[in-house]
């Protein structure tokens, strides 16, 4: 089922590709077509290259706000290292007393201290949508 809906997504996509491609290289001829009679070959082509030079520029320029708006709208989560040092910023003495505990609790028993480390140093999954 879930393959079946991946190929279908390809070929959706393929199918699209293939559209946009064929109607950019038609509008091309057709703009070659209508400027050839006063510019000549040479000027007809140059003038097609600029449009298609332009317009790509538009596009990379639209592209590169969506991608600056998107991070400053996601930003990115903080880490675990990040989100400890905020900790000890804050409130030093709590944190000194968290860690002692800690050392403590390692020295006593070091199983629980591999398995807690392990638990939060293994990476969670990324969100597919990203």
């Amino acid at each position: 089922m879930i393959v079946e809906r991946t190929f279908l997504a390809i070929a959706a996509a393929s199918a699209v590709a293939a559209a946009t491609a064929t109607a950019v290289v038609a509008a091309a001829f057709a703009l070659f077509w209508l400027l050839e009679s006063s510019l000549g070959p040479a000027g007809a082509a140059a003038t097609v290259s600029a449009v298609a030079l332009l317009l790509m520029g538009i596009a990379a320029l639209v592209a590169a706000w969506w991608a600056k708006t998107y991070r400053e709208r996601h930003p990115p989560e903080p880490s675990l290292v990040e989100r400890v040092a905020d900790i000890v910023r804050e409130k030093p003495l709590v944190s000194a007393g968290a860690a002692l505990a800690a050392g403590l609790m390692a020295l006593k028993n070091p199983q629980l201290a591999a398995t807690l480390a392990a638990a939060f140093l293994t990476p969670k999954p990324r969100d597919p949508r990203r």
